[in-house]
């Protein structure tokens, strides 16, 4: 933990031992479906992660996965909560690409108790990205490198609070050296985005992320070929569950954004 905190980067110390990279919008500023297209965001946040390493990431980074998930929700042939399982066969960020999948893990009543156990045992005992999905409010979540960080597409103020469901502030991307703080700005952000509905109970979702990297060569033999919904390689398709791949086409690819350290 001590070494990765060491490393020159972007972020803001914050008086409650947290770090925050702010954008300079939120998912507000991009269009009116904003809880529809959120989930999105997560997972193109999931792809950058993969190709930029987190320590090195800046405001323009968070504004680039804002226009990435937008041009995702866009190509989406569902709205994410009809399918508990998603395969996104390409994603292009520059000139890599990346082959995510998104599988349902968990689903239970949103606490901090709930949220931290499903987090320890469910997710991060396996996995290193997630995404959590409710009714208005979805994140995506890192541990990596003994420190876990959130991606909050919403607007939060200078110190990563939300501003409620007035979409005013910014997104963010912020670094927490326990669990419990995480679990805590995640509580949060969703209770205050909510502040206006009357919610005596609300439930969430849990979902794994797994980003992989696609070899120029074997992208090139499977040309512009969409895995059958029956079932890929990988035979995910071969139960119940819905199997949504949309496909991000070559003239969609997103450019390379200016991302500085320091």
């Amino acid at each position: 933990m001590e070494e990765e905190l060491l490393k020159e980067n972007n972020f803001i110390e914050l008086p409650d031992d947290s770090q925050l990279i702010r954008g300079t919008q939120n998912i507000a500023d991009l269009g009116k479906e904003v809880d529809n297209t959120a989930p999105y965001v997560c997972i193109i946040a999931a792809a950058v992660a993969k190709k930029y390493s987190i320590s090195t990431w800046s405001s323009d980074l968070v504004d680039y996965v804002l226009t990435g998930g937008l041009a995702l929700y866009e190509l989406a042939n569902v709205r994410f909560e009809q399918a508990p399982k998603f395969e996104i066969p390409k994603i292009s960020l520059g000139k890599d690409n990346y082959r995510v999948f998104v599988d349902y893990l968990f689903d239970g009543q949103f606490s901090d108790i709930g949220v931290e156990k499903a987090l320890a045992h469910r997710l991060f005992s396996k996995y290193e990205i997630g995404l959590i999905v409710t009714s208005y409010y979805s994140c995506a979540v890192f541990f990596k490198n003994h420190l876990y960080y959130l991606f909050d597409s919403y607007g939060n103020n200078e110190v990563g609070l939300s501003e409620g469901p007035h979409n005013k502030g910014m997104a963010m991307f912020a670094r927490f050296k326990n669990l419990e703080h995480l679990v805590k700005r995640i509580v949060y952000n969703k209770t205050k985005r909510e502040m206006a509905e009357s919610f005596k109970f609300s439930d969430f979702i849990l979902f794994s992320i797994k980003v992989e990297t696609i070899r120029q060569e074997a992208l090139r033999a499977k040309g512009s070929e969409v895995m059958a919904s029956e079932g890929g390689e990988d035979g995910m398709g071969e139960d119940e569950n819905v199997v949504v791949k949309p496909e991000v086409k070559e003239s969609e690819v997103l450019p390379e954004p200016r991302n500085v350290v320091g």
